[in-house]
């Protein structure tokens, strides 16, 4: 909500999945506010009003809060850089200028979705009906949202309003590490694939990749708990209340009288 999201955001846990329907708009000035590292920018469609003798008569001034701290938002970034360099956005990583952004696809191929930022702009793309149904198989975000979007990219490489080599610039109080792709420890000598990954200093990985991480990472969780390590105020599963609850609800107490 403090990134410019009004909707009714339902407190279920598969919110995280991206259950909740939210205008584009608002959806956009979300994702600005991460490119502009935590600023909220109310969106606004005039810029100024001029009239025929080129006097202003009405002139949009900026409505900014802060949403998230820096820090916070460029590691949000960094993870979508990674949907476009090997994730669902993949067909954009040859562009040559840095670019983040997420795809999104409802049930039933209803909706296709592509939101993204370069270092100066936002842009989203939104493919699907005005009543809701479904578009075609397949027709998921990164299929045909996402090279919607690349064309925009191309064209405003093409017109100027993009540049080649553009660069985003992580604020102070961030670490850029090497990290082994499948366990997000650092990478030591015998991770094959390394992945750069960027960290709140303080919050950094300390464990070195090994092979045998490989075999615990293939495990199912409630094997793999056994080795994980939280890190200080990091809540786990079984820390939260609700599962309780939820054990309660699937083994009742039998409260008849004998």
């Amino acid at each position: 909500h403090r990134a410019g999201v009004e909707a009714e955001l339902n407190p279920y846990p598969s919110l995280a999945l991206g259950t909740a329907e939210i205008p584009v708009m608002e959806m956009a000035a979300a994702y600005a506010a991460i490119a502009n590292q935590g600023t909220y920018v109310r969106p606004y469609l005039v810029q100024r009003v001029v009239g025929r003798n080129g006097q202003s008569l009405e002139e949009h001034l900026p409505d900014t809060r802060k949403a998230m701290e820096p820090e916070i938002a460029y590691v949000l970034g960094h993870m979508m850089e990674g949907v476009v360099d090997r994730g669902s956005g993949v067909v954009l990583n040859k562009l040559p200028l840095d670019l983040a952004g997420k795809t999104g696809t409802t049930d039933d191929y209803s909706d296709a979705w592509f939101l993204g930022f370069t270092p100066r702009y936002t842009m989203v793309i939104w493919v699907g009906y005005d009543q809701p149904r479904k578009i075609g198989y397949n027709m998921t975000g990164g299929e045909v949202a996402a090279p919607i979007w690349k064309t925009a990219v191309e064209n405003g490489l093409e017109a100027g309003w993009l540049q080649e080599g553009e660069r985003f610039t992580p604020p102070p109080g961030i670490s850029l590490l090497p990290i082994e792709h499948l366990t997000g420890f650092l990478a030591g000598p015998a991770a094959e694939k390394v992945i750069e990954e960027a960290f709140v200093a303080g919050t950094e990985p300390v464990q070195v990749y090994e092979p045998e991480w490989s075999v615990v990472m293939e495990l199912p969780w409630f094997q793999q708990r056994p080795f994980y390590l939280p890190r200080q105020g990091e809540r786990m599963p079984e820390d939260f209340e609700e599962v309780a609850r939820l054990e309660a609800l699937e083994n009742p107490t039998d409260q008849r009288s004998p």
